[in-house]
């Protein structure tokens, strides 16, 4: 969602709070913190091939030596996993709300409303774009206050940021599944929200990449600028560099050079994008149009919210609806694991194809 899902259909911030401002989000030491703190990089775990078995390569895959009795035990695997990319966006989707409400926002003595509203009046009394007002908006009310504008004093931030129920086991749990059957689980996230925010919550270490807006920062460390600045149709921009395994968010020549979609790290076919609104339908479009799954979430604890998100299926725009649960046997586990399925079914079917002559 970010903050943008929340927007009226005649554009605008919400007239609601979605985090409330209590007493105790007012205790914002994090945003006063100089320190430095080392944050678990995203990493991904090999496994190592076993040995012994003696092959002999055609087309691309690996083949066994011993003779074969039926032409599906013929096909092995290909010499590199299966890979499926689940990409996700962030606010409303593995977190309720906007991150900047859990805790800058009461730092700067702002409602979430008072927040929102003037980052929207900016934007269109400058006729910019809203999430590069609501960025100058942070630098503006944090200087106005005193407050750290360093990398660290964000990631702190994310520390107190709350996840949907079942996020923090997820991660294992899906990648555990694609292993049992040879497949890569990677996970990306693809948001409008900050990812120095991003990078100090609890589950940052589960994600090959994170694409979001981030500042730049000075020879202090102090943030005085928007490095990258991410809205809901540059989004996809995000979805190409994926799929051509080119993940540097400076690239601007390798993501736009022609690679066949069957030679590219991970086609659109083998890929999960999971969002919760406005922001996200290009993306969610965009990834089934081209024979991806796309899955729209909604918090299951506001009324009639599913209700609003059907349209999104009725216009063709996802593949799916369903409650932001993600524990252990909730209709989310139980609808990637069976995309999952059906992508390997997929992938078998293929290597089962007559060749062309």
């Amino acid at each position: 969602m970010d903050f943008q899902p929340t927007f009226s259909p005649a554009g605008g911030f919400p007239d609601f709070e979605a985090t409330p401002n209590t007493e105790n989000d007012r205790k914002i030491p994090c945003f006063r913190q100089t320190e430095a703190k080392r944050l678990p990089g995203a990493s991904e775990k090999t496994k190592k091939q076993p040995d012994g078995a003696r092959q002999r390569r055609r087309g691309g895959f690996a083949l066994s030596a011993e003779p074969t009795t039926t032409h599906s035990t013929a096909i092995a695997i290909m010499k590199e996993p299966l890979t499926i990319a689940l990409i996700y966006d962030f606010d409303g989707t593995l977190a309720p709300g906007n991150m900047q409400e859990y805790d800058f926002i009461p730092a700067v003595g702002k409602s979430n409303k008072e927040f929102w509203h003037d980052a929207n009046q900016l934007a269109e009394e400058q006729d910019a774009d809203m999430v590069l007002t609501y960025m100058a908006r942070m630098i503006q009310e944090a200087r106005s206050k005193g407050l750290s504008l360093r990398r660290e004093a964000f990631q702190e931030s994310g520390r107190r940021v709350t996840l949907y129920k079942g996020v923090r086991e997820w991660f294992a749990r899906i990648n555990a599944y694609g292993a049992a059957r040879g497949i890569r689980i990677l996970h990306y996230i693809n948001s409008s929200g900050l990812k120095e925010i991003i990078e100090g919550t609890e589950i940052a270490h589960e994600f090959r990449r994170i694409y979001a807006c981030s500042f730049l920062y000075d020879i202090d460390g102090v943030a005085y600028w928007p490095a990258v600045a991410v809205n809901y149709t540059n989004k996809t921009q995000f979805i190409f560099k994926i799929n051509k395994g080119v993940e540097s968010v400076f690239d601007s020549k390798l993501v736009n050079q022609y690679i066949e979609e069957d030679k590219r790290p991970v086609p659109f076919r083998r890929m999960i994008y999971v969002g919760d609104g406005t922001t996200d339908i290009p993306c969610m479009r965009l990834v089934k149009n081209s024979g991806g799954h796309s899955i729209a979430v909604y918090n299951p604890e506001i009324r009639n919210a599913r209700r609003e998100l059907n349209g999104l299926i009725r216009d063709n725009r996802v593949s799916h609806v369903c409650p932001a649960d993600y524990s252990e046997g909730s209709e989310m586990d139980t609808l990637v694991k069976t995309i999952i399925d059906k992508i390997e079914a997929d992938h078998r079917l293929e290597l089962l194809e007559t060749p062309r002559t």
